[in-house]
């Protein structure tokens, strides 16, 4: 899933489901049980986030007669804008800005040749240009909004970070240090200057390690001894959600970083954490690897409750 799929005040999710056959946007409402749709698309969309308190929701879908997605804006009443109108253009979503009234995303819609970074705001469209890359990669914005940081992929035993600041206008290296390696950035700390990234430079299988971005100093952060395939940390700041390449499996796990301990979750694997609620009570997850809603799962972390959405 592209972003948080919690409402700020914990009583309703997003998910996706099927209406008239067309995979379509639904809002699950926690306390009342019921699952209503938002869209009435003929073609597939998928949410990304609820935006402007709650009141409307960001989705990405295509416009009937295109195969490339826009992005979409519905409204509490039902209005739908296309946020990103150019025919043709794929345009995708990365990630909001801390203000959470704009948004980052990216097209080739200047020019056909170069991977573009914008900002928009999420009320009246108007965007700016970030950045143009010709080989690199929106990755994550820091929590100042200063910093984004980039990845470059050069073959599958060779990957890159950057970070480019918006202050100095300059773009630097962060890994690997040194030689070959494979080096994927997955979050910046929601409340420290560190970017997290994975990497196994002086390993065989892919650990987790944080870089201080004041310091320029980065040091181990989780080593499963197994190959991690992504990590991100919770909106409050009090969980990691890792996972595992067991395998062919991919098995998801949950880490309470105050107690430094695994939290034992009813998923069976391989099974998938999409998402934690903004005060960390609730966590989003299907059962059998598959993000739709046929397996799609509710669990209380207090009362250790689990609510199947679907069917509801």
């Amino acid at each position: 899933m592209d972003g948080a799929l919690f409402s700020r005040d914990e009583k309703r999710v997003l998910f996706t489901g099927e209406l008239a056959g067309v995979l379509n946007v639904f809002v699950f409402n926690i306390e009342t049980g019921a699952s209503t749709p938002l869209t009435k698309a003929k073609t597939p969309a998928h949410p990304l986030s609820f935006v402007l308190d709650d009141r409307n929701v960001l989705c990405r879908s295509s416009p009937q007669g295109e195969s490339a997605e826009h992005l979409f804006r519905v409204e509490a009443g039902g209005a739908v804008t296309d946020l990103t109108p150019w025919r043709g253009v794929r345009s995708v979503f990365y990630s909001w800005a801390t203000d959470r009234r704009s948004f980052y995303f990216g097209n080739n819609k200047d020019d056909r040749r170069f991977l573009y970074v914008y900002r928009m705001d999420i009320t009246d469209k108007s965007y700016s240009t970030v950045l143009q890359t010709q080989d690199m990669r929106f990755a994550a914005s820091s929590r100042t909004g200063r910093d984004l940081a980039l990845w470059k992929y050069i073959s599958a035993d060779k990957s890159e970070i950057y970070l480019y600041d918006f202050e100095t206008k300059t773009l630097d290296k962060v890994a690997p240090e040194k030689g070959n390696a494979v080096s994927v950035p997955q979050f910046f700390d929601a409340g420290q200057d560190l970017l997290y990234y994975l990497t196994n430079e002086g390993s065989r299988v892919l650990s987790l390690v944080k870089y201080d971005v004041q310091k320029k100093l980065r040091s181990p952060a989780y080593t499963a001894g197994q190959q991690i395939a992504f990590a991100r940390q919770s909106s409050n700041q009090r969980y990691f959600v890792v996972g595992v390449r067991q395998g062919d499996r991919l098995i998801s796990r949950l880490f309470d970083i105050a107690g430094s301990s695994w939290i034992e979750v009813p998923i069976n694997q391989p099974g998938l954490i999409l998402d934690i609620s903004p005060s960390g009570r609730y966590m989003l997850y299907t059962t059998g690897g598959d993000a739709s809603a046929r397996d799609l799962q509710l669990y209380n972390l207090e009362t250790r409750e689990v609510r199947k959405i679907l069917p509801s």
